[in-house]
């Protein structure tokens, strides 16, 4: 079919829902959503979607906001009365849908309606050529509609999982396209960002929380990415959420080092970077994550820590514990970049802390009861449980000898520091094969080879160490392995 072709066809279509919408809106027939109307709704929707040439995409436009149909404006209104009666309807029963033909059609004239929005936010339009764009947005926009973003929830009849398919795909597209709308209007994004965080945290956030904690879908993560970006945003949000959601947020955050790492991954071919670009160590990538969020989230970090930590008893269910070992995963996975040398390796009260914190691991390593026991997988008396990685000590230590090795790196200040607090020795006492913390055997390595690396005085703090026994263990390994 040629481009005319689709465009006639296209019209035609717009002409027979034009005529059937403004019936229903002057009271003359109600939305009967059959075969005819579902196949002209989902031709617009793949309309809109697959050809990207300027001259159709120009007269598609046209068409569509050509103020002899007023399709656009009709089918808002349609769409709205339909939600709008649809949510009167399900409060009115217990957030239940009684499932019959009429929320069938309401539901799936919703669905298709959102399918033609995204695709006509995909095309980018602008100002010129789409009449009354921002009302448009606007529209999209509209906070009411944020309760799509549950629909996945509401409850349905057994007998009639179409509805319950049909609940979910709805709340799948249009998160997709407020991911669009976003992408494709990032000040208007931006003051809703800065506005609107506080009243909008129970209803758009904590749902699009609960997506990513689900999987329900990586739309709702995309969107958290784009947010990301901006400056005040996650500092804001991180205050004003519970510990889970603050955990899932740090989830995300390292998810979207990650991704954006991998679109950065030709950053070294670039000749010239900005001083103020985060170059990672490990491929001269960018991190983008904002510098305040990292600045304070790394000063909670010590600051509730050390508090937590001069306590006399420790809880494994513990709140703070659980965040705080997640925390600790994001750091060292933060410190890697060069351009964060300043805020989290250039602060000896914060290398102290973490020291006091391996003080303490080290102390209590040894006794059964105690929550930081190191079980060793070359035991075979050990009675304790074994950990799993939900489970808050799971990968803590490791990830504090993780940051102390990073803060060892061409680090004199912090070399001597750790020899002089008398340290050292916990350093080398946390060279075991720990299941509650797998590689921590390999970090310690990597933090005695940092703590050694041109420091004569360390260097003399070994070899002036007196051997203690011999460990022999013929079931993992051959050969004998001494330790001094």
């Amino acid at each position: 079919m040629s481009d005319q072709q689709s465009l006639n066809e296209i019209q035609n279509h717009i002409e027979n829902l034009s005529e059937i919408f403004n019936n229903i809106l002057n009271g003359q027939n109600s939305i009967e959503f059959n075969d005819n109307v579902n196949n002209s709704m989902i031709f617009l929707r793949n309309s809109a979607a697959f050809n990207d040439d300027d001259n159709f995409r120009r007269s598609f436009f046209q068409i569509i906001c050509d103020e002899k149909f007023s399709f656009i404006e009709t089918i808002q209104l349609i769409f709205e009365q339909k939600f709008d009666n649809f949510i009167a309807k399900i409060v009115s029963n217990d957030n239940t849908i009684i499932d019959d033909d009429d929320d069938n059609v309401s539901l799936m004239f919703i669905l298709r309606s959102i399918q033609f929005f995204y695709n006509i936010l995909n095309l980018q339009p602008n100002e010129s050529e789409f009449r009354n764009l921002s009302k448009f947005y606007s529209f999209i926009l509209n906070k009411k509609f944020y309760k799509f973003l549950n629909f996945y929830k509401i409850e349905t009849n057994q007998s009639f999982t179409d509805h319950q398919d049909l609940l979910k795909k709805i709340t799948l597209v249009y998160t997709a396209l407020l991911f669009r709308f976003f992408s494709n209007d990032s000040i208007r994004f931006e003051r809703i960002l800065n506005d609107e965080i506080v009243p909008d945290t129970n209803n758009f956030w904590n749902p699009l929380f609960d997506h990513v904690e689900i999987e329900l879908s990586e739309w709702s993560l995309w969107i958290f990415f784009l947010a990301l970006k901006h400056e005040e945003f996650v500092k804001n949000l991180y205050c004003i959420i519970s510990s889970k959601r603050r955990m899932i947020l740090l989830d995300i955050c390292m998810e979207f080092v990650d991704d954006e790492c991998k679109k950065q991954k030709q950053i070294s071919t670039i000749k010239n970077i900005e001083p103020d670009d985060c170059i990672n160590l490990y491929d001269c990538q960018l991190c983008p994550l904002p510098e305040e969020f990292v600045k304070f989230i790394n000063q909670l970090f010590h600051h509730q820590i050390r508090e937590y930590f001069n306590k006399s008893n420790f809880d494994s269910n513990s709140e703070d514990l659980i965040v705080f070992s997640k925390i600790s995963s994001f750091l060292l996975k933060i410190i890697a970049f060069k351009s964060y040398e300043n805020i989290l390796k250039k602060n000896d009260d914060y290398f102290k802390n973490l020291l006091d914190i391996l003080s303490c691991f080290h102390s209590m390593s040894n006794d059964p009861k105690s929550i930081f026991f190191t079980q060793d997988l070359r035991s075979t008396n050990n009675n304790n449980k074994f950990c799993t990685e939900n489970e808050s000590v799971f990968g803590f230590k490791r990830n504090i000898i993780g940051l102390i090795a990073n803060y060892l790196h061409e680090n004199l200040e912090a070399q001597e520091q750790l020899r002089i607090s008398g340290r050292f020795i916990a350093l080398l006492d946390s060279a075991k094969i720990d299941r509650n913390n797998p590689f921590i055997l390999q970090w310690t390595i990597f933090a005695i080879r940092n703590a050694l690396k041109n420091n004569p005085a360390n260097q003399q703090f070994i070899e002036n160490l007196q051997k203690q026994g011999e460990i022999f263990d013929d079931k993992i390994f051959k050969d004998k392995i001494k330790f001094i």
